[in-house]
């Protein structure tokens, strides 16, 4: 919630008291008394956007949506500068179906498409459809041109999000059998496995520098984080170790 004690409108003498008093009520939530208050200072002064205003505000916050919009579209006649804060904007859009920002859709279908997440240019959008009979990852301009298939399998692929510098596809794959982390290019080639582990891995994410990807993984008994480090690959003295083999010399 704002701060109402620190907005500071010219008030005429007739209602000040009564919006002050409102005001603390709304700070202290009750929400009751409020309205009564700044219902007084609207029959002292029926045009008062100020008390229009913290009237629509209290009912907002008091759940009471039809009377909240009421007040709102009075804010409106009388072209008052409050109908444009952002608070009681956010609020009311919603109630009459827009939402916070400028919002249009991309897709019209009757499938289910999923997970987007934009290329660090803004220029594509990598997401999941299952338009062709199971999820699959596919690639799409900003605005929703161009909407091209990169995984061809039976299986099923999830949560694909873009490398950093654009030129890599990090995704979940259960192509082999198993819910496993995978990495592609941009345009769906060289697709590679990088877990191989019995448990699930997913949601995989690139670091900022490219250089790890976070992922989330059951390996342990429960849903933990884990990090692998691109630049350390496992190479055979590692699994030397886990076998308990000394290497010869």
């Amino acid at each position: 919630h704002m701060f109402l004690s620190t907005m500071s409108w010219h008030l005429s003498s007739r209602i000040q008291e009564d919006i002050d008093r409102g005001k603390t009520f709304l700070d202290l939530e009750e929400y009751d008394k409020a309205v009564d208050a700044f219902v007084e200072a609207l029959v002292k002064e029926p045009d008062s956007d100020v008390a229009h205003y913290y009237l629509a505000l209290t009912y907002l916050r008091w759940g009471k949506e039809e009377q909240a919009v009421s007040e709102y579209k009075k804010l409106l006649t009388l072209n008052s500068p409050k109908a444009d804060d952002e608070e009681l904007v956010g609020l009311v859009a919603g109630l009459v179906g827009l939402d916070i920002y400028e919002t249009k859709r991309l897709m019209v279908n009757t499938v289910q498409d999923g997970s987007p997440s934009f290329s660090p240019d803004g220029q594509q959008i990598v997401f999941v459809s299952d338009r062709d009979g199971n999820k699959e990852i596919y690639v799409m301009g900003s605005d929703g041109s161009d909407q091209r298939r990169l995984t061809v399998n039976e299986a099923y692929e999830l949560g694909p999000s873009f490398s950093p510098d654009g030129q890599q596809i990090v995704f979940m794959s259960h192509r082999d059998w198993n819910d496993d982390i995978y990495v592609m290019a941009s345009d769906g080639s060289d697709q590679r496995r990088l877990t191989v582990h019995e448990a699930g891995n997913r949601n995989p994410s690139f670091s900022p520098d490219g250089t790890q990807i976070v992922f989330v993984s059951c390996r342990d008994g429960s849903w933990e984080i884990y990090v692998m480090d691109l630049t350390k690959p496992t190479g055979k003295a590692q699994i030397a170790e886990a076998l308990g083999v000394e290497l010869g010399k």
